[in-house]
């Protein structure tokens, strides 16, 4: 009784085991190995897609604009080298693979939407395509598996169980469908200005029919109203009004997406340029070996304009063209037969490209000969804020990169140095490879200049420069003079002024280190320090990491001074923090020196002295002489404005002091100059203030006091005396605030 009982155990027990192994070879997952490009019959082109095991059911979908194919295989990886492709045959451009959860994804690159089918091949899947004559509608489609039906496993209905919006990358406009099951059909169509999405077969919650407001999420969507039609659903996506975009849908799982792209203005002008614009009347032609005069002549009748047709414009031609614009009608055929077109208003004149191009050469030899006959005209025109010269050289100036030297001799009559420059010369100077164009005001300059075609003056032309009026003489065509006004009233404009303010501060530590707190939080990104020290300087930076920016108060290194820099933007708060600073003894402001410099133009600060010393005899002469050297805290500051009213400002300080004397071969000494420097490049806003420290002084002080008398007692002294030892350090503190200036010389900051 047990071993039959004992024997059915076993059986029950391995058929258990091939059940499980079974499954688990079900469920381990495939490779897509290879995939490979086959060639069908005809025009045909088929792809193979190799599996290491039995290929699954594929969910595929396609998308409209741009073509492309995707094939989803489940419980499939990838085992590729490349996971891109580039095919090149028929309508299939490249394929590209990726691989997430358990699952492949390939996405075939089409031209345009075709025909497809899939088959199996053992553990292969053949995915034959088209030739791509088919047309297609301006729909996308997504298609569920071949096998599979539109009921989930329970046998219930497919439904929708959420819709929601949300703004996708580049301000996108994103629809996400959550189903119930991952297998259904979507179309989406373009009708009129709206974007409509029908789901056959897939039920609707009357708690989603309704209408979404996704206004304020700033994308291409206005609205999206959900609702039931007959046994499925439809959405309707209402954009913008002028809204320009793409549209995109596919289904990933049991999610359909429905995204709507804007496009870029950049991308407009580059699909328009690709795409001309065509508004004209829309006609349909019919023509087999037509006279190409005849067609002409019907659309000048079509969209009733004057034509004029070359006379040897000849030929036939067969076209077929429904419902298009009649200017697009007209390129197609100008096109074909290698013809140009000219419009003058209502007028077309019609001819071959080579005759238009020649007609057009002959025009501007024309012109140019017409040039040379126009009559002279001389006219001063006021240079009120540029230089006279700097605008001499300009008007002479061309693109020609071959030029010869000739000399400007002084104008006659002229008690100032004014100088004459003739064109004619600019246009026989061949052969020197110096392009520089310059006008100098001395007895006799040399003047390096190009000409061609292109320069302001013509051949011709001259222009003399007053520099005691700041003026010029230009004489030239009347048309060349208008130019040369035209370019001057343009060019002649003030140049913008900043008002560098400085304060040189000598301050202890504990005010750096209270204002280094509270002017924490410096944004690093502003800073561009290019720093450099010397003989000892040491050149260093503080960075808080909490904060994430500079903070004034920058620690040394070690004892030797440290430069640094940071900005402030609260500048009513540093005022006040100097005056506390002066009031309680914990510093003084020993300089406030300000000066104005033009746009792009150095600021030089200066404060120290000249150390004089001797040195040897010069020559033959005998005796020494007293020569100087500087020993100055220097500030060489240059502003440029930015379009946006910033101040970009280039600092450059340099703290000298004497050093050690050297001794010379004549018996004398020549002092050493200790220099440290910074150089930065910081942008700021107007007003704000950038501060430049770490400069330290030490002063150790040494008291001795006691009892009079009784402290110089030996060994007993030491009882009556005190001594002290006083370390009193400071920092030079230099303080830079650029403020533009308007017009009116006023500043223009806080």
């Amino acid at each position: 009784m047990r071993a039959p009982m004992l024997r059915t155990h076993c059986l029950l027990f391995i058929a258990l085991l091939s059940i499980l192994a079974c499954a688990a070879a079900t469920a381990a997952p495939r490779q897509l190995t290879a995939i490979e490009p086959l060639s069908g019959p005809g025009q045909q082109v088929a792809l193979r897609l190799t599996l290491d095991g039995p290929a699954p059911d594929p969910r595929v979908f396609t998308i409209d604009d741009p073509a492309r194919l995707s094939i989803d295989l489940p419980n499939t990886t990838l085992a590729l080298s490349k996971r891109y492709r580039t095919i090149a045959q028929g309508p299939v451009q490249a394929v590209n693979t990726a691989s997430a959860d358990g699952r492949t994804r390939v996405v075939v690159q089409l031209t345009r939407l075709v025909d497809y089918r899939i088959t199996r091949d053992g553990d292969a899947l053949i995915v034959s395509f088209g030739s791509g004559d088919e047309t297609t509608r301006d729909r996308t489609t997504t298609r569920p598996a071949a096998s599979a039906g539109t009921a989930t496993a329970g046998g219930n209905a497919t439904a929708i169980q959420n819709i929601d919006f949300r703004r996708g990358d580049q301000d996108a406009g994103r629809i996400e469908i959550t189903l119930n099951g991952d297998q259904a059909p979507i179309d989406v169509e373009r009708q009129g200005n709206k974007v409509v999405a029908t789901l056959p077969g897939i039920q609707l919650p009357n708690r989603l029919a309704r209408r979404l407001d996704v206004t304020d999420f700033k994308t291409p969507v206005e609205t999206i109203d959900a609702m039931a039609r007959g046994d499925g659903t439809r959405l309707v996506i209402t954009p913008e009004a002028d809204a320009n975009f793409q549209r995109l849908a596919y289904q990933t799982g049991n999610r359909m997406i429905i995204e709507l792209q804007p496009i870029s203005a950049a991308e407009q002008r580059r699909q328009a340029a690709e795409h001309p614009e065509y508004n004209g009347k829309k006609i349909s032609l019919s023509f087999q070996n037509v006279d190409v005069r005849s067609v002409l002549q019907i659309i000048a009748d079509v969209a009733n304009v004057n034509m004029v047709v070359a006379d040897n414009v000849s030929g036939t031609i067969a076209l077929q063209l429904d419902d298009v614009p009649w200017d697009q009608a007209l390129d197609i055929i100008l096109d074909a037969r290698g013809l140009g077109m000219q419009r003058n208003d209502n007028v077309i004149t019609v001819a071959p490209l080579a005759d238009i191009a020649a007609r057009e050469k002959a025009k501007a030899e024309a012109r140019q000969a017409t040039n040379q006959l126009a009559p002279l005209q001389s006219e001063i025109i006021q240079i009120n804020y540029a230089d006279a010269a700097d605008m001499a050289n300009i008007l002479q100036s061309n693109s020609v990169t071959t030029s010869r030297s000739f000399t400007a001799a002084p104008a006659s009559g002229n008690t100032s140095p004014a100088y004459s420059v003739s064109g004619d010369a600019l246009s026989r100077a061949l052969g020197s490879n110096n392009t520089s164009t310059r006008a100098q005001r001395t007895s006799s300059a040399t003047v390096n200049s190009d000409f061609d075609e292109h320069s302001l003056l013509s051949p011709r032309g001259h222009v003399t420069v007053d520099s005691r009026t700041n003026s010029l003489l230009v004489t030239d065509t009347a048309e060349k003079l208008d130019q040369i006004r035209s370019l001057i009233d343009r060019l002649d404009v003030p140049v913008r002024q900043v008002l560098i303010e400085s304060r040189i501060v000598i301050a202890n530590r504990d005010f750096t280190r209270n204002l280094g707190v509270s002017q924490t939080g410096v944004d690093s990104s502003r800073l561009n320090n290019a720093l450099a020290a010397q003989n000892g300087g040491d050149i260093g930076s503080a960075y808080d990491a909490n904060n994430g920016g500079y903070s004034v108060a920058l620690p040394a290194t070690n004892a030797t001074s440290v430069l640094s820099s940071s900005i402030i933007t609260d500048t009513f708060s540093l005022n006040l923090e100097l005056s506390a600073m002066e009031s309680e003894n914990n510093g003084e402001i020993i300089s406030s020196p300000r000066v104005i410099t033009t746009d792009g133009r150095e600021a030089n600060i200066e404060q120290g002295r000249e150390i004089p010393y001797q040195s040897g005899s010069s020559g033959s002469l005998s005796g020494t002489s007293v020569e100087f050297k500087k020993a100055v805290l220097g500030l060489n500051v240059t502003p440029k404005i930015t379009p946006d009213k910033k101040v970009i400002m280039n600092l450059n300080v340099t703290q000298d002091s004497v050093g050690e004397f050297v001794p010379t071969s004549n018996g004398g000494s020549v002092p050493s100059i200790d220099t440290r420097s910074l150089n930065t490049q910081v942008l700021v806003n107007n007003g704000d203030t950038v501060v430049l420290g770490g400069i330290y002084e030490q002063n150790n002080t040494n008291q001795t006091g006691g009892v009079p008398f009784l402290r110089k007692i030996p060994l007993l002294g030491a009882l009556f005396r005190s001594q002290s030892l006083e370390r009193q350090k400071r920092e030079l503190l230099i303080f830079v605030t650029p403020r533009i200036l308007d017009t009116n010389f006023t500043t223009g900051g806080p």
